[in-house]
């Protein structure tokens, strides 16, 4: 997860780990990346609070991360890489197909059947 914060006007109500961090620095804008292995825990008060921070407003935020593929998870075998983007207000899927040997480059009809290929029942996410 990377987060873009600035100061809020008129407060930081309800965010007060932002507020020490902007504050206490005297920053004008930061730039906070969080990473982890094992996932993050999109419960954790600093988490919540970067989310509501930029929710309300005072900032942008884009997460990474994986989906998976089956609908019951404890089934699911595969996982798609998955991006969201509050700038963009929703997410994408992440899909790489491969390029020509000799020119480096993805077909251009390769491209266009990707962009072309209909939503059906295997592929269909739901975003909310």
């Amino acid at each position: 997860m990377r987060f873009s914060v600035e100061p809020p006007n008129p407060n930081y109500e309800g965010r007060p780990d932002v507020e020490r961090l902007i504050e206490g620095a005297r920053l004008n804008a930061a730039e906070i990346v969080l990473r982890s292995e094992e996932g993050i825990d999109t419960d954790a008060d600093i988490v919540v609070q970067l989310l509501d921070h930029v929710n309300l407003g005072y900032g942008s935020d884009v997460a990474v991360g994986e989906r998976p593929v089956a609908e019951d998870v404890t089934e699911a075998e595969e996982v798609i890489e998955v991006v969201y983007s509050s700038e963009l207000n929703g997410e994408t899927e992440v899909i790489i197909r491969p390029a020509n040997p000799e020119t480096g480059e993805v077909e251009v009809a390769t491209l266009r059947e990707e962009l072309t290929r209909p939503a059906d029942a295997e592929d269909a996410w739901e975003h909310g």
